[in-house]
């Protein structure tokens, strides 16, 4: 029996950690299975042409909220060219909707609801045989009289049972794209917003079998595993020493975790204050700081000690992180909103992501949806278009400033210029300052577009020229600033009043004069114009720029002379003493 596993991917950088799950189940259990990942962009017949041409006896395909409309229209076609195929259907879009998928949709004869490893192989076996498959546990099927669920979602209550999902044989064709890995499955958290909530409690892998796999995936040489733990540090004597072994490795991969900053100890910050710049990163969802929306989604924060660690986190610069936020959660009006992004915000994560709610099928909010007057979208991805505190005009607007403030802030190449903008233009309120330029992004027709690294520099000084000449001048310098230190090259700054042929020949003397650099770059050496001009840039700014960089103030105009080494993204001032320029300013 021929068996194939698809997914249909977002991105080709993505893999799919559950077919690899589901194939090595499958293995185990005598039953081979192929694996074929797609991505959502491709051509869509070319996708149904290549697993037609390999006339799979069954062909199972993971449903999420990114393809659920195209997994469906994909299992039509399939079943119109190969009409003898069984397909199934698993993932949490599927899993959670199995009933309504398999009344309405002829062509999927089976759905697996919940975790497939030991569910789906039963099934294999049920039809290898010749059988219907109809009795298997945790896959709904259609019967005479409507759909049996056979007991509902299924779940694997030791994690040891499974079989690693990586083969080296694999690895190959996961080079440069990311690893995803699970030593959890569950989640401590009733939140009514989320689908880990159908499902309660949680259950590990051991310690000891997680460091095993995990020290086949470093000798693979990846460059990232991200976990897909709904809440990685829940428990302290598993995480620990998961990060701990992590931590000593020698070795160049990054690992990224969804952690709950709050429940981290002093000592534990302390720690992971120590751990090697790029190690770890950690996506920490605060989702919001109104009481009365976190108590209606059952969900709790200590805002003081998630505050105070990420802070510690945020002083030692070793740990990417990337905090969330969501719009449209019950009882949390545009005010309330407003409170919990600027607390966000002037923690200075790496990313701050502003998401919008969903209901999803089965959640417990989707369920409440009429006492809190949510109007969404009844399709994927099901997000919300009103409710009883946010008009849909609101959500509106807030849907444009999300999507200015990911172009801008959470590019990660405007920090200094947007600091001094939320500062001057609206005192230190950050939430006023991206509706403001919201406001003229949209009146200048720039909403609905992408933008280039450079467009967005170009927007950035065209929103200053509306501002008092001093501060669109500070603008200009801080752009130049952010320009110089772009390590991935993206910011050219062509609009920009750069020094061009001024104090050129001061310059000159200088690079030349490698005792002088070498008490800023200790490793400079002079050797020919264009790497010295490339790595060691030199430009003088009309203000003294360090001063508000380290400290905040912004003194009287004066020309100040920076040097650059774009090999690492650092900068030094240099001594007015070595390098004059009032009278050539």
């Amino acid at each position: 029996m021929k068996v194939l596993l698809i997914s249909l991917n977002a991105k080709y950088i993505h893999s799919s950690l559950a077919l690899y799950s589901i194939q090595a189940a499958c293995l185990a259990s005598q039953q081979p299975a192929e694996t074929l990942e797609y991505t959502i962009n491709q051509d869509f017949l070319h996708i149904l042409a290549d697993i037609a041409g390999r006339r799979p006896d069954v062909a199972g395909i993971a449903c999420y909220i990114w393809n659920r409309e195209l997994v469906l229209n994909l299992a039509a076609a399939l079943k119109k060219v190969l009409p003898a195929t069984s397909i199934v259907l698993g993932g949490p879009e599927a899993s959670g909707d199995a009933a309504a998928i398999l009344r309405t949709q002829p062509a999927v004869d089976f759905v697996v609801q919940g975790e497939g490893e030991a569910s789906f192989p039963e099934l294999l076996a049920e039809l290898a045989q010749g059988r219907a498959g109809r009795d298997v546990g945790g896959v709904a099927v259609r019967c005479d009289d409507g759909v049996e669920l056979n007991g509902g979602a299924r779940v694997v209550e030791n994690l040891d049972d499974l079989p690693f999902a990586y083969r080296e044989e694999m690895m190959p064709g996961l080079a440069n794209r990311i690893i995803y890995y699970e030593s959890s499955r569950g989640c401590p958290f009733d939140c009514s917003y989320c689908v880990s909530s159908l499902t309660r409690g949680v259950r590990q892998r051991s310690a000891a079998k997680v460091k095993t796999e995990l020290r086949f995936l470093l000798e693979q040489g990846v460059k990232q595993v991200k976990f897909v733990d709904r809440t990685f540090n829940v428990l302290p004597e598993h995480y620990q020493e998961i990060w701990r072994f992590l931590a000593g490795a020698d070795t160049k991969t990054n690992f990224h975790f969804e952690i709950v900053a709050d429940l981290l100890r002093p000592a534990e910050v302390e720690w992971l204050t120590r751990v090697a710049p790029g190690r770890f990163q950690f996506e920490i969802g605060v989702q919001s700081l109104c009481p009365a929306t976190l108590k209606a989604i059952g969900r709790h924060n200590a805002w003081e000690r998630l505050r105070d660690n990420v802070q510690m986190l945020q002083r030692a610069g070793n740990i990417h992180l990337h905090l969330d936020l969501i719009i449209g959660l019950p009882e949390e009006d545009l005010e309330s909103f407003r409170e919990s992004f600027n607390a966000v915000y002037n923690l200075q994560p790496a990313m701050l992501q502003v998401g919008f709610l969903k209901l999803l099928p089965g959640t417990r909010i989707r369920r409440d949806a009429a006492q809190y007057g949510y109007v969404w979208l009844e399709h994927t991805p099901y997000e919300i278009l009103a409710n009883q505190q946010l008009p849909y005009p609101a959500v509106r607007r807030l849907k444009l400033l999300e999507e200015v403030f990911s172009q801008t802030y959470n590019s990660g190449r405007f920090s200094r210029v947007l600091a001094f903008l939320v500062r001057f233009c609206a005192a230190g309120d950050a939430f006023a300052f991206y509706q403001a330029l919201t406001d003229w992004w949209e009146r200048k027709g720039l909403v609905g577009r992408a933008h280039s690294p450079e467009g967005v520099l170009s927007r950035l000084l065209d929103y200053s020229e509306q501002l008092p000449a001093p501060q669109t001048e500070r603008v200009g310098d801080l752009l130049k600033f952010e320009t110089m230190l772009d390590d991935a090259g993206a910011l050219k700054g062509e609009k920009l009043d750069w020094n061009a042929t001024r104090w050129e020949r001061r310059k000159a003397d200088l690079w030349r004069n490698e005792e002088k650099l070498r008490r800023y770059i200790p490793d400079y050496r002079f050797s020919n114009w264009r790497e010295v001009k490339r790595d060691f840039p030199m430009e003088v700014f009309r203000c003294n720029l360090p001063q508000w960089l380290d400290h905040g103030e912004w003194p009287e105009r004066g020309l100040t002379t920076l040097l650059f080494d774009r090999r690492r993204a650092a900068w030094h001032c240099l001594d007015r003493q070595e390098f004059l320029v009032e009278d050539e300013s």
